[in-house]
């Protein structure tokens, strides 16, 4: 089927493609050579995408920019790829671009709004998280440890912790000492230090890890 002139010319005035993904935004892979990300904590502030994506995918993906433009996040949860094609189109009753031509994008849909709900909740995108079976705490170097605590504290295991509005920094590390600023957000922190405390433990499969928390100049994010 032949393109809508609407996709056309939207692909030949791309807005949203990116070389490069700019220093703060938020994130989301595909896989290494496909890309989205955004700016803005409550709302779009920005939009992008890179990497390898069909010629349909880009025309949704910049559809989607113009949609999602300025408005809430809460606008990605109510939003379908449908409804970004639709946009391209030129008559109502007839598709912009061939379904095919989009597939994958449809396919990683939802997981792109589950990590802008994470972000729009907790200001960062979880991911999985795993120790490597191989290493033992003890045996990384400062930088490694450091590495591999901030890659935990960013993982999915944070997820509640971040939506009640927690704050954590890791500050530095002395040995088996983890020193963070932390704020606990509406969680007790009695509480949260026994779960921290528990948590790092077991992940990092290291018994004697011990948490020391600080405060962050201001108890409020």
């Amino acid at each position: 089927m032949d393109w809508s002139s609407r996709a056309q010319k939207t692909l030949q005035n791309a807005q949203y493609s990116l070389a490069k993904i700019p220093a703060g935004w938020g994130e989301c892979h595909l896989n290494d050579t496909r890309i989205v990300c955004w700016q803005g904590r409550e709302q779009c502030e920005g939009w992008g995408y890179l990497g390898a994506w069909t010629e349909g995918e880009k025309a949704i993906l910049e559809a989607l920019g113009q949609l999602l433009k300025n408005k809430l996040w809460s606008t990605m949860q109510e939003i379908s790829l449908r409804e970004a094609e639709a946009w391209l189109r030129d008559r109502n009753s007839q598709a912009a671009l061939p379904e095919d031509s989009y597939q994958e994008l449809r396919e990683f849909w939802p997981h792109l709004q589950q990590a802008i709900r994470e972000w729009s909740s907790g200001g960062k995108v979880l991911r999985d998280y795993r120790f490597p079976s191989e290493k033992t705490f003890a045996s990384l170097s400062l930088p490694e440890k450091i590495q591999q605590l901030k890659a935990f504290f960013s993982s999915e295991r944070m997820s509640g912790f971040y939506r009640q509005g927690g704050r954590l920094e890791v500050l530095d590390v002395d040995g088996m000492t983890v020193y963070v600023a932390l704020f606990c957000g509406t969680i007790p922190p009695g509480a949260l230090l026994d779960w921290l405390q528990l948590t790092l433990a077991e992940t990092f499969r290291e018994p004697a890890l011990n948490l020391v928390p600080e405060e962050f100049p201001s108890e409020s994010p």
